[in-house]
This record gives C-alpha cells, sequence and structure tokens, in this order.
C-alpha cells in the first residue's frame, strides 16, 4: 500500500502541486470575499458625520428661515405666494438634481414624479397670486384638477421612492394589489354619499386629491420592508401629506401658521430628496 501511494505521487507530481496551489487560492478567494463582506457595510453607511452636519445646518437655516419670512408676511412686507413659488422652484431644482444625478432607476422615475407635482404645486401658486383671494379660488374647479393632479404625483413619487432598494415582500405585494381597489372604492362611495344636488366632478377631484394624500402616507407607514430600508425617507416624505391634510380641517390654523406649514412641508421634501441622494450615492460606492 505506501509502495502504491509512493508511486502514485511520483508519476503525478504536477497534480499534487496544482492540487494544492488550488486549495491555496480557493482559501485566499475565500478570504478576500469575508473581507469584502465585512467591509461592505462600511462603505454603504449613509448617516456619516459629513452628512449629518450638513444635513443638520440644512435643517436649522431652512426652518430659522421660515420663521423669519412669515414674520416678514405678518408684518405685510410681501406676499406669501411669492415666498412659496421661491421655494417650489428650489425643491424643483433638487428634484432635477435628481434625476440627472441618480443611479438606480426607481429613484430616476420617483424624481421625474416630484419633477411634475413640483411643477403643478408651482402652477397652483401663480394661479392663487394672480387671483389674490385664497378662500374664493379654492373652490374653483381649475384648483380642484390641479390639487387632484398634485397629489397624484405626489403619490406616484412616493411609490418609486419606496420601492428603490427596498426588497418587495408578500405584504408589499399584498398592500400594491389591494390599495389600488380599495381607494377606487372609497372614492366611489364618498362621491356617492355627497348629496345629488351638489355632486361634480370638483367633489370627485377632492375626494381623489384626499386619496392621494392617505396612500401618500401609507405607501411608506404600512410597509415593514421601508422602516427597515428607508426609515428616515419614511419619516421625511411622509410630512408633507401630513402637513396637507391637518391643513385641511376646518379652522384648526390661522394664517400664519398655514403659511408656516406650507413651507416646512416643502422644506421636509427638500430634506427627504437630500437623504436619497445621499443613499444612492453612498450605496453606488459601496458596489
Amino acid at each position: 500500500m505506501a509502495e502504491s501511494i509512493t508511486k502514485s505521487l511520483n508519476n503525478y507530481p504536477d497534480k499534487t502541486l496544482e492540487t494544492t496551489e488550488i486549495g491555496q487560492n480557493d482559501k485566499q478567494s475565500t478570504d478576500a470575499i469575508a473581507d469584502k463582506k465585512v467591509l461592505k457595510p462600511q462603505s454603504s453607511i449613509i448617516w456619516t458625520p459629513r452628512f449629518i452636519i450638513r444635513f443638520s445646518l440644512t435643517l436649522v437655516v431652512a426652518l430659522s428661515a421660515a420663521s423669519l419670512l412669515t414674520q416678514g408676511w405678518e408684518n405685510h412686507y410681501y406676499t406669501p405666494d411669492l415666498v412659496l413659488l421661491s421655494e417650489t422652484l428650489l425643491v424643483l431644482y433638487a428634484w432635477v438634481v435628481t434625476i440627472f444625478r441618480a443611479r438606480a432607476t426607481w429613484l430616476r422615475i420617483g424624481a421625474i414624479f416630484g419633477g411634475l407635482w413640483m411643477l403643478v404645486a408651482g402652477v397652483n401658486v401663480v394661479i392663487d397670486w394672480i387671483t389674490g383671494n385664497t378662500a374664493a379660488s379654492t373652490n374653483q374647479p381649475v384648483i380642484a384638477y390641479l390639487n387632484a393632479a398634485m397629489n397624484i404625483a405626489m403619490l406616484g413619487s412616493y411609490i418609486c421612492l419606496s420601492i428603490n432598494r427596498t426588497p418587495i415582500r408578500r405584504w408589499d405585494t399584498g398592500f400594491f394589489s389591494i390599495a389600488p381597489i380599495l381607494s377606487c372604492c372609497i372614492v366611489v362611495i364618498a362621491y356617492f354619499m355627497i348629496p345629488a344636488d351638489t355632486r361634480s366632478l370638483t367633489s370627485l377631484e377632492s375626494i381623489t386629491a384626499a386619496i392621494a394624500l392617505y396612500l401618500s402616507i401609507f405607501v411608506w407607514w404600512l410597509r415593514p420592508s421601508c422602516w427597515r430600508t428607508q426609515p428616515g425617507p419614511a419619516v421625511l416624505f411622509t410630512i408633507s401629506p401630513l402637513i396637507q391634510l391637518l391643513l385641511s380641517l376646518p379652522q384648526a390654523f390661522s394664517g400664519g401658521d398655514n403659511f408656516f406649514l406650507l413651507q416646512v412641508s416643502l422644506f421636509f421634501t427638500l430634506f427627504g430628496i437630500m437623504r436619497c441622494l445621499q443613499g444612492d450615492m453612498r450605496l453606488a460606492q459601496g458596489l
């Protein structure tokens, strides 16, 4: 037996060396893969110290500016529509930057819907500025159509952003299957609950706009996968629809509070864009 083993080693020395080299190479490749697995989470950290400082400074400056601008409007220095239009254009610019700089497809599509959302919002502000009477212009059919289009574009943006780099699980599939059907049923039921003499397309558009606001919140908050992978955007982006729902309550806030909260909703949308861009850049560097 010993003689046969010695003979086989003498006859095939190259194969023995080759097997040894392959084993060493496999071990080295395994170690390299393990090192990559260890380094990858470190390279995909989103909230880096530099980004935390930049985000915090932007948050403080934006909210301080909103407070000062509200005080200036209450002192009759300028009209609120000019300020809201400027801030809407700022958020629109952020969406355009996201379209050109984003690497993820879903993030880019969400930015396109976000740009449409801000375009419609800008048109809404301009019409409100031209009419000069917010209470009267709100009941006009054009404003109702614009509100519905704006909220639907917001919903489309949030759907794409919530899908971006988020694993689609069974609950997510069920949510996206049930939510459209249930929403359509609610719109139809709410429309026919209105007295027949007051039904109109304006009422239908108002109901659609309200349902789109609720769905914009639910698409983030009712999906556990979003809280696991994107807790930051799930909080930042839902501030805007929450504020709009609060402002729709009759006599809930005064004029100055309304103006301040509208600015806050725009700024938090900007913060959400910053967070998504930072996450896309960091995850791209970690690949």
